[in-house]
């Protein structure tokens, strides 16, 4: 399974319109890896004017290990596991709930 790594991350207060390369180091600044950069826009809100921010994240996609699949699995298995405990304590309450009342 392939998955995105994020290698780099940096969060600049207020919109930017521009980011200089000097803010990214260097060993960051090659072919393979994407730049990602988002903009999160400012707004009035109930405490006066907030001027959002700027988020800089470079990541990079890779084979995902075989230690990532196994703890993957093992935490989906225990997920349903839950799931599965907590749909079966939901039927339990319903049906004594309607067990009780005659139709």
């Amino acid at each position: 399974m392939i998955i995105t790594a994020t290698l780099f991350k940096k969060r600049y207060d207020g919109e930017r319109a521009f980011i200089s390369l000097s803010d990214i180091p260097t060993e960051f600044l090659v072919p393979e890896n994407d730049i990602m950069i988002h903009v999160e826009q400012g707004e009035n809100d109930s405490n006066g004017w907030n001027e959002g921010h700027t988020t800089l994240v470079i990541s990079k996609q890779r084979e995902q290990t075989e230690e990532e699949k196994k703890v993957f699995k093992e935490h989906f298995a225990k997920l349903k596991a839950e799931s599965k405990q907590k749909r079966r304590e939901e039927y339990l309450k319903l049906k004594t709930e309607f067990e009780d009342e005659k139709i």
